[in-house]
C-alpha cells in the first residue's frame, strides 16, 4: 500500500505546480518603462575630467617607463647577381626537394642548393641577396623567426614586375612528385 501513498504524492506535487504556474500566469505585466533622460555634459566638463583623468595616469606611470618600440624593418640585403626567371624557377624547384626537414633550411644548406652566397645584412638578421629579375626585382632571405624555433624562414620575394609563371612552375613541381593543396572552399589555387 506503500506505492498508492508515493503515488498520492507525485499527484499533490504537480498540481501545486500546475497552481504555481497559473498564477505567474496570471499576473499583470509591469508597467510601461518609464523614459529615462540623459545629462547633458557641456563639452568644457568633458575635457576637464578627460584632463584630469590623463593626468592620473601620467603620474601612476613608471618615472622612466621605455617607449613604444619602433620597428623600421629589416635592414638591406646585399647586391647579388642579376638571375633570368626560368633560373629563379629551378632554384625554387631545388629547393622544394631539398627542403626535408627543418634541419635542411639551415642558411648554410639553403646556400648550396640555391647555388649562390647568401651573406648576412648590416644587422645580421638575416642572410640573402637582392638582385635583378627580369623586369624586375628578386630577394632571397634567409632568418630565424624565432631562437626556440627550430628551422629558419626561406623567403623569395619578387618585386613589381618579376614574376614566375605559376603553370611551369607547378607542372614541374608535380613532375618531380609534389602535390597541389586545392582549399575546400574559395579559388586560392
Amino acid at each position: 500500500m506503500a506505492i498508492f501513498n508515493h503515488g498520492g504524492r507525485i499527484v499533490r506535487a504537480l498540481s501545486t505546480g500546475t497552481l504555481v504556474l497559473g498564477m505567474a500566469a496570471c499576473e499583470e505585466p509591469p508597467s510601461a518603462p518609464q523614459k529615462r533622460t540623459l545629462q547633458v555634459v557641456p563639452s568644457t566638463d568633458l575635457k576637464r575630467e578627460q584632463d584630469r583623468v590623463a593626468a592620473l595616469v601620467d603620474a601612476a606611470a613608471p618615472e622612466r617607463s621605455a617607449p613604444m618600440m619602433n620597428w623600421d624593418g629589416y635592414p638591406a640585403l646585399q647586391s647579388g647577381s642579376e638571375l633570368t626567371l626560368s633560373q629563379l624557377q629551378q632554384q625554387v624547384q631545388a629547393l622544394a626537394k631539398a627542403l626535408r626537414a627543418q634541419a635542411d633550411s639551415n642558411p648554410a644548406d639553403v646556400e648550396r642548393v640555391l647555388g649562390i652566397r647568401l651573406p648576412p645584412d648590416a644587422k645580421g638578421e638575416r642572410r640573402g641577396v637582392t638582385g635583378k629579375a627580369g623586369q624586375g626585382t628578386y630577394e632571397w632571405a634567409v632568418w630565424k623567426g624565432a631562437t626556440m624555433l627550430p628551422g629558419y624562414r626561406v623567403e623569395l620575394t619578387l618585386a613589381p614586375d618579376a614574376c614566375l609563371d605559376y603553370r611551369t612552375l607547378k607542372t614541374q613541381m608535380e613532375a618531380s612528385g609534389f602535390r597541389v593543396y586545392v582549399p575546400t572552399f574559395g579559388d586560392d589555387q
